[in-house]
């Protein structure tokens, strides 16, 4: 298999997010109504890498934030997918997940890279 570039793994988890294919949740990265978007990025992960354990909507015994081996994949900064905003001070995916954004809208943040998403 080819090895993607920061950029085209993350391309392929907002591709996810706007495709229609996952349900939205909250609360963890994925129950039986669906996935957070965090959870979308572990799928896509899977998908691609494909060495997750995944057992009762945990992925390698993590059921709220992004296992570490994820997160260095994307390049997060942080399990949370924490960024920063000039207005609010702090964000995180997660948080604008369970607030209620679409993954939709959480695409387009992360289509944005704001500060502190990414490590550069």
């Amino acid at each position: 298999m080819k090895k993607l570039t920061m950029a085209q793994r993350r391309q392929l988890l907002v591709e996810a997010l706007e495709s229609g294919k996952y349900k939205q949740t909250t609360g963890s990265l994925a129950d039986d109504k669906g996935y957070c978007c965090l959870g979308v990025a572990c799928e896509v992960y899977q998908e691609h890498v494909g060495n997750l354990l995944i057992v009762n909507y945990s992925y390698n015994n993590e059921y709220m934030v992004l296992p570490k081996k994820v997160r260095k994949w994307y390049g997060f900064t942080t399990r949370l997918g924490t960024y920063a905003t000039s207005k609010s001070g702090d964000n995180a995916l997660s948080r604008d997940n369970d607030d209620g954004k679409s993954f939709t809208e959480i695409a387009a943040i992360i289509k944005s890279k704001p500060q502190g998403l990414f490590i550069s």
